[in-house]
């Protein structure tokens, strides 16, 4: 018997289907505290001010980095995994090649130059 709130069947699917895209996302969230720390350890007040373990420390420091970097992707992998029922490689591969895609279609459709991408953009408006 349907009620207010639509418990039944429904309910259940959406409930597993929100279960399984919150375990898919559990896995690169997971990931974060290991790359923050090494991202930490190699900086140079830590063990990259120490000269013997410089080189080392800026090797840990650029893997905490690249998972950083490469956040958006894990998380689309770590999404389509997760709402995948039989963890089929091939939805990884076409989850990687999607993420690519459009992070490069906005990069080529990008007004910006490659020298101004980090930078923030200047307002023209004058403040009250």
């Amino acid at each position: 018997m349907p009620t207010v709130f639509g418990r039944g069947a429904r309910t259940k699917e959406r409930t597993g289907f929100l279960r399984r895209l919150g375990e898919g996302l559990a896995l690169p969230v997971a990931a974060l505290p290991a790359a923050g720390l090494l991202l930490r350890v190699g900086q140079e007040d830590l063990l990259g001010g120490v000269s013997v373990l410089a080189p080392a420390a800026a090797m840990v420091s650029a893997v905490g980095g690249a998972v950083l970097g490469y956040l958006p992707l894990l998380f689309a992998v770590g999404a389509v995994f997760g709402l995948q029922r039989d963890r089929d490689p091939h939805a990884a591969m076409a989850a990687i090649t999607a993420y690519l895609a459009i992070s490069h279609a906005c990069l080529d459709l990008n007004p910006l130059p490659a020298d101004r991408l980090g930078t923030l953009p200047v307002s023209n408006r004058t403040e009250l």
